[in-house]
């Protein structure tokens, strides 16, 4: 989501691939909406049983994989699969999904059956290889009401939000006959906890194929949203509307790396952020506390993404 707003707030929407991001983001927004409807029916619903809820779990099997909602009991595990996809759904084994719109035209998506059967997969091998031998099981959330299955996928599940407390007790007593102990149960929550990671994507430009120089330069103003903002002595100032700010920078370096990743050079820093001076830039990149290496005039830099933190002004 980052990257894909990096990128739609720098490229024209003139540009090429303007359009498919702002696509991509609009249903990654939409997905996430529907995951929080998800997450609030299950904060609220009553369990007598032990029941550990983790939402966009990302783990390491030889390679990254997501989870959309993951339930962890002592008898089994659920893995939902959330999609917010509106019209009338048909699943069918090619094209996977059809969705019908209401004006009568059809469109043809990856089923998410697949990809839940992988992530079940992947989640068992993953509890398997740390002495955990638990059922995993799938189901497809549908999000919205009024999102209309008119025929089902044979080989999973589909729920709505409000039918999987119901679903979680019922799976309870199917598999009841094994579970695993209290001591075991906090272990292995323990250890999803640890093993999550957050997801950092590749370099969106590299990935879509977009040249720098595409995207616009500067430091973007957090009040009025034009950017050029200039350094004057500790604080930017917006030539627009009067802003200051002594963190403006961060954002900007942060969407470089998105944007572009790999290692950023002091050059990098004063052609993107818009500053003059090396000296100045120097400072910037020092002050947000990155990795670096090599001498002054090798000198580079790169970010961890997961462990930054913008501060507040």
């Amino acid at each position: 989501m980052d990257s894909l707003s990096a990128a739609i707030c720098r490229l024209p929407d003139t540009h090429p691939k303007y359009k498919i991001l702002l696509d991509r983001y609009a249903a990654l927004d939409s997905g996430i909406g529907g995951e929080k409807r998800v997450e609030d029916t299950l904060r609220y619903a009553p369990f007598s049983f032990d029941t550990r809820i983790f939402f966009d779990l990302h783990l390491f099997l030889s390679e990254y994989f997501q989870l959309d909602v993951t339930i962890i009991t002592p008898s089994y595990v659920l893995v939902l699969e959330v999609k917010n996809i509106s019209g009338i759904l048909t699943f069918n084994d090619d094209p996977h999904l059809i969705r019908t719109n209401p004006d009568g035209s059809k469109d043809g998506f990856d089923s998410p059956v697949s990809q839940l059967e992988r992530n079940c997969e992947l989640f068992s091998t993953w509890l398997m290889k740390r002495g955990i031998d638990l059922p995993v099981i799938g189901a497809i959330v549908s999000a919205y009401p009024k999102q209309i299955v008119e025929k089902s996928p044979a080989a999973a599940t589909i729920l709505y939000p409000k039918l999987i407390p119901a679903f979680i007790k019922k799976l309870l007593e199917e598999h009841k006959s094994k579970s695993i102990d209290n001591k075991t149960f906090q272990w292995i929550t323990s250890e999803i906890k640890k093993s999550h990671s957050i997801y950092v994507p590749n370099p969106l430009a590299n990935t879509n194929g977009i040249s720098k120089k595409d995207f616009q330069t500067g430091v973007k103003c957090a009040k009025c949203g034009v950017f050029g903002m200039r350094k004057h002595l500790k604080k930017w100032v917006c030539e627009s509307c009067g802003y200051k700010s002594r963190v403006a920078h961060y954002q900007a370096v942060k969407e470089w790396f998105l944007l572009f990743g790999g290692k950023m050079t002091n050059r990098d820093c004063r052609e993107f952020l818009g500053v003059d001076n090396i000296h100045a830039a120097t400072r910037i990149l020092k002050g947000m506390e990155l990795k670096q290496e090599g001498s002054f005039r090798n000198r580079v830099y790169w970010m961890d993404l997961r462990s930054l933190k913008i501060p507040i002004e």
